[in-house]
């Protein structure tokens, strides 16, 4: 990842968004890179996955109040128009070839057929939200990090941004992956646990900690990581998987200029080690 998609992409979305952050997380690739950069001090063996995308988790239809200024507008005063252009649109876009996109989520609540499908977030406007499954954990498992948006200028504006914790972040990619239909992004998935777990001993037992808290306390958080550790161990230890971990094996291949071998041996032995600091009886 280039400092120049957070100066240039990140930075100017959530100055788009400043007057709503409150209300929203950022909870997709951008997370573990956040952590590094803006989270408590701690030397980071591995760079996190490149990406440039912004997800965000917006609050449910109802939650907020309905008076609030719509988030649509600002998003429309910052340059951004939506994708559908009739219906709710959850994808909102501003200079598409340089990456400033952005894409809404929130919780899917009911039968399976409902998850994915786009809902409006606001009683008035244009926005909408792709219902995502298990996303609540990431906002009830969430912290606020201070972000500086003008370093470029040499400014002071900082904008207070909430993100998941890590470990919550990763139990949602590992018990979220096999549900993908993209293999490419379930390998992708896959690919943030393998570098959060490549990261160093602090930043391993910083997720231990934590996934071992909610293990402890049950609930939602509990049962994301059960699920997340009964796919994880599926991926690394059945055959029907071997695709998708011979495609995570390349990524890591070319990424760190390993060996074919080398790349396998990663993917499964950090997947493993993930795998292995959820308890069997968590929850």
């Amino acid at each position: 990842m280039t400092d120049d998609h957070f100066d240039t992409v990140l930075a100017p979305v959530l100055a788009g968004l400043s007057e709503h952050l409150d209300r929203l997380v950022v909870i997709g690739g951008w997370v573990p890179e956040l952590h590094r950069r803006f989270g408590p001090p701690g030397d980071w063996a591995v760079r996190p996955l490149h990406t440039i995308e912004v997800d965000v988790l917006a609050s449910m239809p109802g939650e907020t109040d309905p008076a609030a200024p719509l988030i649509s507008a600002a998003l429309a005063a910052a340059g951004f128009t939506p994708v559908t252009q009739e219906g709710p649109s959850a994808v909102w876009e501003r200079d598409a070839a340089s990456g400033e996109r952005i894409e809404f989520f929130v919780e899917h609540r009911g039968p399976w057929g409902g998850v994915s499908q786009v809902v409006g977030v606001e009683p008035a406007g244009h926005l909408g939200g792709l219902t995502l499954e298990g996303v609540g954990v990431l906002r009830d498992h969430s912290v606020i990090l201070s972000v500086p948006l003008d370093r470029a200028a040499g400014g002071e504006e900082v904008a207070l941004v909430r993100v998941p914790e890590l470990g919550a972040f990763a139990l949602h990619k590992g018990a979220t992956f096999l549900r993908r239909r993209d293999r490419a992004k379930r390998i992708k998935d896959l690919h943030y646990i393998v570098d959060i777990m490549q990261s160093g001993e602090g930043v391993v037992a910083l997720v231990e900690r934590q996934v071992l808290s909610y293990c402890a306390h049950g609930g939602a958080a509990a049962t994301l990581a059960c699920t997340a550790r009964n796919h994880i161990v599926l991926a690394v230890g059945n055959a029907s998987a071997a695709d998708l971990m011979a495609g995570l094996g390349e990524a890591l291949t070319l990424r760190h200029g390993l060996s074919p071998a080398e790349g396998r041996a990663r993917a499964r032995g950090y997947l493993t080690d993930f795998a292995e600091l959820i308890p069997e009886d968590c929850g």
